[in-house]
Protein backbone atom coordinates (compact mmCIF):
# COMPACT_ATOMS: atom_id res chain seq x y z
CA UNK A 1 0.00 0.00 0.00
CA UNK A 2 1.52 3.17 -0.95
CA UNK A 3 0.88 6.43 1.65
CA UNK A 4 1.68 9.95 0.04
CA UNK A 5 1.17 13.56 1.18
CA UNK A 6 -0.54 16.70 -0.29
CA UNK A 7 1.26 20.31 0.25
CA UNK A 8 4.58 21.92 0.52
CA UNK A 9 7.20 21.18 3.14
CA UNK A 10 10.97 21.25 3.47
CA UNK A 11 11.09 17.77 5.58
CA UNK A 12 8.80 14.82 5.83
CA UNK A 13 9.19 12.04 8.54
CA UNK A 14 6.99 9.29 8.72
CA UNK A 15 5.91 6.81 11.40
CA UNK A 16 4.45 4.06 11.99
CA UNK A 17 1.95 3.58 15.11
CA UNK A 18 3.22 6.75 16.31
CA UNK A 19 6.70 5.43 16.99
CA UNK A 20 8.88 3.62 14.57
CA UNK A 21 10.58 5.57 11.88
CA UNK A 22 10.18 4.03 8.87
CA UNK A 23 11.60 7.01 6.31
CA UNK A 24 12.55 10.72 6.36
CA UNK A 25 12.03 13.42 3.62
CA UNK A 26 10.18 11.27 0.86
CA UNK A 27 6.92 12.22 0.11
CA UNK A 28 5.24 8.54 -0.23
CA UNK A 29 6.53 5.51 1.62
CA UNK A 30 5.18 2.10 0.80
CA UNK A 31 3.65 -0.09 3.65
CA UNK A 32 2.98 -3.79 4.34
CA UNK A 33 1.88 -4.22 7.80
CA UNK A 34 -1.74 -2.96 8.81
CA UNK A 35 -1.48 -0.19 11.35
CA UNK A 36 -1.59 3.49 12.12
CA UNK A 37 0.83 5.68 10.09
CA UNK A 38 1.87 9.11 10.94
CA UNK A 39 3.58 11.58 9.24
CA UNK A 40 5.40 15.16 10.63
CA UNK A 41 5.79 18.05 8.30
CA UNK A 42 8.20 21.03 9.04
CA UNK A 43 9.94 23.76 6.92
CA UNK A 44 12.31 24.78 9.97
CA UNK A 45 9.57 27.35 11.37
CA UNK A 46 6.12 25.49 11.45
CA UNK A 47 5.23 22.01 11.63
CA UNK A 48 2.00 19.92 11.22
CA UNK A 49 1.14 16.51 11.40
CA UNK A 50 -1.20 13.94 10.08
CA UNK A 51 -2.55 10.47 10.26
CA UNK A 52 -4.12 7.79 8.52
CA UNK A 53 -5.01 3.83 9.45
CA UNK A 54 -4.26 1.23 7.04
CA UNK A 55 -5.77 -2.17 6.88
CA UNK A 56 -3.69 -4.68 5.30
CA UNK A 57 -5.87 -7.70 3.90
CA UNK A 58 -4.26 -11.02 3.32
CA UNK A 59 -3.97 -12.44 -0.11
CA UNK A 60 -5.95 -16.02 0.00
CA UNK A 61 -3.75 -18.99 -0.75
CA UNK A 62 -3.87 -22.58 -1.08
CA UNK A 63 -2.35 -25.72 -0.13
CA UNK A 64 -3.56 -29.17 -1.38
CA UNK A 65 -2.61 -32.36 0.63
CA UNK A 66 -3.45 -36.07 0.14
CA UNK A 67 -3.51 -38.47 -3.02
CA UNK A 68 -1.29 -41.10 -4.49
CA UNK A 69 -2.42 -44.28 -5.27
CA UNK A 70 -5.89 -45.25 -4.67
CA UNK A 71 -7.82 -48.42 -5.70
CA UNK A 72 -10.27 -47.77 -9.27
CA UNK A 73 -12.74 -49.44 -7.29
CA UNK A 74 -15.57 -49.15 -4.02
CA UNK A 75 -12.86 -50.74 -1.83
CA UNK A 76 -10.82 -47.79 -1.59
CA UNK A 77 -11.88 -44.39 -0.26
CA UNK A 78 -9.72 -41.43 -0.72
CA UNK A 79 -9.25 -38.01 0.84
CA UNK A 80 -7.86 -34.73 -0.38
CA UNK A 81 -7.97 -31.44 1.81
CA UNK A 82 -7.67 -28.15 0.65
CA UNK A 83 -5.64 -25.87 3.29
CA UNK A 84 -6.73 -22.20 3.05
CA UNK A 85 -4.90 -19.36 3.78
CA UNK A 86 -6.04 -15.42 4.10
CA UNK A 87 -9.51 -14.14 4.97
CA UNK A 88 -13.00 -15.79 5.09
CA UNK A 89 -15.39 -15.89 3.45
CA UNK A 90 -13.63 -18.11 0.33
CA UNK A 91 -14.97 -18.64 -3.20
CA UNK A 92 -13.16 -21.14 -5.51
CA UNK A 93 -13.27 -24.07 -8.32
CA UNK A 94 -12.16 -27.61 -7.62
CA UNK A 95 -11.77 -30.58 -9.84
CA UNK A 96 -12.58 -34.25 -8.67
CA UNK A 97 -13.16 -37.34 -10.97
CA UNK A 98 -13.55 -35.09 -14.13
CA UNK A 99 -16.27 -32.95 -12.06
CA UNK A 100 -16.00 -29.39 -11.84
CA UNK A 101 -17.61 -28.14 -8.77
CA UNK A 102 -17.39 -24.18 -7.52
CA UNK A 103 -17.64 -23.57 -3.72
CA UNK A 104 -18.17 -19.40 -2.64
CA UNK A 105 -19.14 -17.91 0.56
CA UNK A 106 -16.96 -20.49 2.42
CA UNK A 107 -15.81 -19.91 5.93
CA UNK A 108 -13.13 -22.78 7.40
CA UNK A 109 -9.48 -22.89 6.47
CA UNK A 110 -9.63 -26.24 5.40
CA UNK A 111 -11.87 -28.26 2.95
CA UNK A 112 -12.02 -31.88 2.58
CA UNK A 113 -13.41 -34.18 -0.10
CA UNK A 114 -13.62 -37.64 -0.14
CA UNK A 115 -14.80 -40.92 -2.49
CA UNK A 116 -14.00 -43.25 -4.61
CA UNK A 117 -11.25 -42.45 -7.70
CA UNK A 118 -12.75 -43.52 -11.31
CA UNK A 119 -9.66 -42.79 -13.10
CA UNK A 120 -6.18 -41.20 -12.71
CA UNK A 121 -5.68 -37.32 -12.91
CA UNK A 122 -4.38 -34.47 -11.65
CA UNK A 123 -6.86 -33.02 -9.19
CA UNK A 124 -6.78 -29.33 -8.54
CA UNK A 125 -7.80 -26.14 -6.28
CA UNK A 126 -8.61 -22.81 -8.86
CA UNK A 127 -9.50 -19.60 -8.75
CA UNK A 128 -9.02 -19.14 -5.02
CA UNK A 129 -10.48 -15.54 -3.66
CA UNK A 130 -10.52 -14.41 -0.19
CA UNK A 131 -12.29 -11.82 1.08
CA UNK A 132 -12.68 -8.29 -0.56
CA UNK A 133 -11.69 -9.72 -3.44
CA UNK A 134 -8.29 -10.66 -2.07
CA UNK A 135 -5.65 -13.48 -4.22
CA UNK A 136 -1.65 -14.11 -4.94
CA UNK A 137 -0.26 -16.04 -6.88
CA UNK A 138 -0.16 -19.34 -4.93
CA UNK A 139 -4.18 -19.26 -4.94
CA UNK A 140 -4.09 -22.56 -6.83
CA UNK A 141 -2.83 -25.76 -6.32
CA UNK A 142 -2.99 -29.26 -7.33
CA UNK A 143 -2.85 -32.98 -6.41
CA UNK A 144 -2.13 -36.20 -8.63
CA UNK A 145 -4.40 -39.56 -7.45
CA UNK A 146 -2.92 -42.56 -9.45
CA UNK A 147 -6.06 -45.15 -10.00
CA UNK A 148 -4.83 -48.44 -9.46
CA UNK A 149 -6.47 -52.10 -9.25
CA UNK A 150 -6.76 -55.11 -11.72
CA UNK A 151 -8.86 -55.31 -14.54
CA UNK A 152 -10.68 -58.51 -14.70
CA UNK A 153 -11.41 -59.95 -18.25
CA UNK A 154 -12.44 -63.92 -19.88
CA UNK A 155 -13.30 -65.31 -22.80
CA UNK A 156 -15.08 -68.80 -22.75
CA UNK A 157 -14.31 -70.83 -25.87
CA UNK A 158 -17.82 -71.89 -26.16
CA UNK A 159 -20.87 -70.53 -24.87
CA UNK A 160 -23.94 -72.87 -26.00
CA UNK A 161 -24.75 -76.34 -26.84
CA UNK A 162 -25.74 -79.60 -25.15
CA UNK A 163 -25.35 -80.98 -22.00
CA UNK A 164 -22.90 -82.36 -20.85
CA UNK A 165 -21.86 -79.05 -22.00
CA UNK A 166 -17.81 -78.51 -21.37
CA UNK A 167 -16.31 -74.79 -21.32
CA UNK A 168 -13.24 -73.83 -21.11
CA UNK A 169 -12.52 -70.48 -19.52
CA UNK A 170 -9.46 -68.24 -20.42
CA UNK A 171 -8.24 -65.48 -17.97
CA UNK A 172 -7.21 -62.11 -19.64
CA UNK A 173 -6.86 -60.12 -16.78
CA UNK A 174 -4.52 -57.28 -16.89
CA UNK A 175 -2.35 -55.28 -14.27
CA UNK A 176 0.41 -57.32 -12.25
CA UNK A 177 0.01 -58.19 -8.78
CA UNK A 178 -2.83 -60.14 -8.63
CA UNK A 179 -3.16 -62.77 -5.34
CA UNK A 180 -6.65 -63.77 -5.54
CA UNK A 181 -9.03 -65.40 -8.18
CA UNK A 182 -12.75 -66.94 -7.96
CA UNK A 183 -14.65 -68.42 -10.82
CA UNK A 184 -18.59 -68.65 -10.09
CA UNK A 185 -20.34 -70.88 -12.94
CA UNK A 186 -23.75 -69.67 -11.68
CA UNK A 187 -24.63 -73.83 -10.98
CA UNK A 188 -23.52 -73.38 -7.39
CA UNK A 189 -19.92 -74.56 -8.39
CA UNK A 190 -16.50 -72.28 -8.05
CA UNK A 191 -13.10 -72.38 -8.68
CA UNK A 192 -10.16 -70.00 -7.96
CA UNK A 193 -7.38 -71.29 -10.47
CA UNK A 194 -5.98 -69.37 -13.42
CA UNK A 195 -7.74 -70.71 -16.03
CA UNK A 196 -10.23 -73.15 -15.65
CA UNK A 197 -12.72 -75.50 -17.33
CA UNK A 198 -16.05 -76.18 -16.12
CA UNK A 199 -18.38 -78.87 -17.29
CA UNK A 200 -22.24 -77.72 -17.18
CA UNK A 201 -24.30 -81.58 -16.46
CA UNK A 202 -27.88 -79.50 -16.14
CA UNK A 203 -29.57 -77.58 -19.41
CA UNK A 204 -30.36 -73.88 -18.23
CA UNK A 205 -28.78 -70.38 -18.28
CA UNK A 206 -25.83 -69.65 -16.35
CA UNK A 207 -24.24 -66.04 -15.81
CA UNK A 208 -20.02 -66.98 -15.14
CA UNK A 209 -18.23 -64.52 -12.91
CA UNK A 210 -14.53 -63.84 -12.17
CA UNK A 211 -13.58 -61.49 -9.17
CA UNK A 212 -9.78 -60.52 -9.13
CA UNK A 213 -7.76 -59.33 -5.72
CA UNK A 214 -4.21 -58.07 -6.24
CA UNK A 215 -1.74 -57.74 -3.65
CA UNK A 216 -3.08 -54.02 -2.88
CA UNK A 217 -6.55 -55.39 -1.82
CA UNK A 218 -8.22 -53.66 -5.01
CA UNK A 219 -10.55 -55.59 -6.76
CA UNK A 220 -12.48 -55.80 -10.20
CA UNK A 221 -15.29 -58.32 -11.36
CA UNK A 222 -16.36 -59.62 -15.07
CA UNK A 223 -19.14 -60.84 -15.49
CA UNK A 224 -20.18 -63.29 -18.84
CA UNK A 225 -23.94 -63.10 -20.14
CA UNK A 226 -24.80 -65.96 -20.83
CA UNK A 227 -23.28 -69.81 -20.90
CA UNK A 228 -26.90 -71.28 -22.38
CA UNK A 229 -27.04 -74.91 -22.04
CA UNK A 230 -29.94 -76.82 -23.76
CA UNK A 231 -32.78 -78.43 -21.56
CA UNK A 232 -34.30 -80.41 -24.06
CA UNK A 233 -34.50 -83.98 -23.99
CA UNK A 234 -33.39 -86.51 -25.78
CA UNK A 235 -32.14 -90.47 -25.85
CA UNK A 236 -30.63 -93.28 -27.98
CA UNK A 237 -31.83 -96.73 -27.80
CA UNK A 238 -29.32 -99.28 -28.58
CA UNK A 239 -29.93 -102.36 -30.33
CA UNK A 240 -27.48 -104.28 -29.49
CA UNK A 241 -25.47 -104.93 -26.64
CA UNK A 242 -22.92 -108.30 -25.41
CA UNK A 243 -22.88 -109.04 -21.35
CA UNK A 244 -19.65 -111.04 -21.87
CA UNK A 245 -18.31 -109.07 -18.75
CA UNK A 246 -15.22 -107.26 -20.55
CA UNK A 247 -16.74 -104.15 -19.60
CA UNK A 248 -17.64 -102.80 -23.10
CA UNK A 249 -21.31 -102.62 -23.77
CA UNK A 250 -22.24 -105.09 -21.10
CA UNK A 251 -25.59 -103.85 -20.48
CA UNK A 252 -28.84 -102.53 -22.69
CA UNK A 253 -29.28 -99.03 -21.17
CA UNK A 254 -31.30 -96.01 -22.73
CA UNK A 255 -28.86 -93.06 -22.96
CA UNK A 256 -30.35 -89.73 -22.88
CA UNK A 257 -30.35 -86.70 -21.35
CA UNK A 258 -33.20 -84.47 -19.23
CA UNK A 259 -35.67 -87.69 -19.36
CA UNK A 260 -38.48 -87.37 -16.62
CA UNK A 261 -39.19 -91.05 -16.28
CA UNK A 262 -38.53 -94.20 -18.01
CA UNK A 263 -40.99 -97.55 -18.34
CA UNK A 264 -40.75 -101.12 -20.24
CA UNK A 265 -40.59 -104.32 -20.75
CA UNK A 266 -37.84 -107.11 -22.17
CA UNK A 267 -39.51 -110.04 -23.87
CA UNK A 268 -37.70 -112.89 -25.71
CA UNK A 269 -38.90 -114.61 -28.64
CA UNK A 270 -41.14 -116.85 -27.01
CA UNK A 271 -43.04 -113.65 -25.00
CA UNK A 272 -41.22 -114.83 -21.77
CA UNK A 273 -40.63 -111.42 -19.66
CA UNK A 274 -36.78 -111.23 -19.29
CA UNK A 275 -37.06 -108.02 -17.41
CA UNK A 276 -38.82 -104.82 -16.07
CA UNK A 277 -37.61 -101.28 -16.55
CA UNK A 278 -38.38 -98.61 -14.26
CA UNK A 279 -36.24 -95.74 -13.64
CA UNK A 280 -34.00 -93.45 -16.27
CA UNK A 281 -30.95 -95.30 -14.67
CA UNK A 282 -32.01 -98.89 -14.87
CA UNK A 283 -30.73 -101.27 -17.61
CA UNK A 284 -30.87 -104.78 -18.06
CA UNK A 285 -27.85 -107.00 -17.85
CA UNK A 286 -29.19 -110.00 -19.80
CA UNK A 287 -30.24 -111.91 -16.60
CA UNK A 288 -33.34 -113.76 -16.05
CA UNK A 289 -34.97 -112.82 -13.41
CA UNK A 290 -33.92 -116.25 -11.74
CA UNK A 291 -30.62 -114.98 -12.37
CA UNK A 292 -29.79 -117.26 -14.82
CA UNK A 293 -27.90 -115.84 -18.12
CA UNK A 294 -29.38 -115.64 -21.14
CA UNK A 295 -29.01 -117.02 -24.18
CA UNK A 296 -27.92 -114.79 -27.21
CA UNK A 297 -30.79 -113.71 -29.55
CA UNK A 298 -33.31 -111.30 -30.77
CA UNK A 299 -35.45 -110.02 -27.99
CA UNK A 300 -38.14 -107.53 -28.11
CA UNK A 301 -38.30 -104.11 -26.00
CA UNK A 302 -41.47 -102.13 -25.20
CA UNK A 303 -40.29 -98.41 -23.65
CA UNK A 304 -42.33 -95.29 -22.60
CA UNK A 305 -40.49 -92.28 -22.12
CA UNK A 306 -40.90 -88.89 -20.66
CA UNK A 307 -38.74 -85.71 -20.76
CA UNK A 308 -38.46 -83.03 -18.00
CA UNK A 309 -39.17 -80.76 -20.52
CA UNK A 310 -42.92 -82.07 -20.63
CA UNK A 311 -42.39 -83.67 -23.79
CA UNK A 312 -44.18 -87.60 -23.67
CA UNK A 313 -42.93 -89.75 -26.37
CA UNK A 314 -44.53 -92.23 -28.64
CA UNK A 315 -44.57 -95.72 -27.26
CA UNK A 316 -41.68 -97.78 -28.42
CA UNK A 317 -41.28 -100.95 -29.55
CA UNK A 318 -38.46 -102.67 -30.91
CA UNK A 319 -35.77 -105.39 -31.16
CA UNK A 320 -32.43 -105.57 -29.09
CA UNK A 321 -29.98 -108.30 -30.13
CA UNK A 322 -27.98 -110.22 -27.23
CA UNK A 323 -24.49 -111.37 -28.50
CA UNK A 324 -22.37 -113.25 -26.15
Amino acid sequence: YEASINGGGAGYTWLENDQTTLITNPSSVTVINSGNYFVEVSDGICSDTASVSIAILQGASVNVTGGGEACADSSNIVEVTFTLFGQSPYSFDYLYNSETVSVSNYNQNSYTISGNVEQSGIYYVSNLIGANGCTTNTASDTVEIIAVGPVADFVPDIDNGDPPLEVNLSNFSTNTGFEDYLWQFGDGHTSIDYNVQHTYIEGGTYEVILAVEDHRGCTDTAIYQYVIVSNESSFLIPIVFSPNGDGVNDEFRVKGFNLGSLTGEIYNRWGEKMAILEGVNQGWDGRTFAGKTAPSGVYFVLLQITGKDGIEYEPYSGSLTLVR
